[in-house]
C-alpha cells in the first residue's frame, strides 16, 4: 500500500470506514463487541428485476450466494 502516490494513499485511508464514540476512536475491548456484516450495495438493499441477472453474476464474481428469486412476477397482470 505504500507503495501508491501519497494522494491516492490519503484517499483510500479517507475512505475506510472508521468506528467511533463521540469522535473517539473505539478501544480494543470495545471494537471487540463490534459484529461487522458486509453487504454488496446497492444490490443486498434494493434489487429490481432489471438488476437481478446483473447482480447474480456479480454475486458468482465476488464468490456471495445467488440472490433469492423476487416474491412476484407480475401486479395486476403486468409482468413486472
Amino acid at each position: 500500500g505504500r507503495d501508491l502516490p501519497k494522494a491516492v494513499w490519503k484517499r483510500a485511508v479517507a475512505s475506510a470506514p472508521v468506528l467511533s464514540a463521540e469522535g473517539n476512536l473505539l478501544s480494543k475491548e470495545s471494537a471487540r463487541m463490534v459484529e461487522l456484516t458486509p453487504y454488496f450495495a446497492p444490490f443486498d438493499r434494493f434489487l429490481t428485476r432489471f438488476d437481478f441477472i446483473f447482480a447474480n453474476r456479480l454475486s458468482a464474481v465476488f464468490a456471495t450466494a445467488p440472490y433469492a428469486r423476487l416474491p412476484l412476477r407480475s401486479i395486476d397482470g403486468k409482468t413486472i
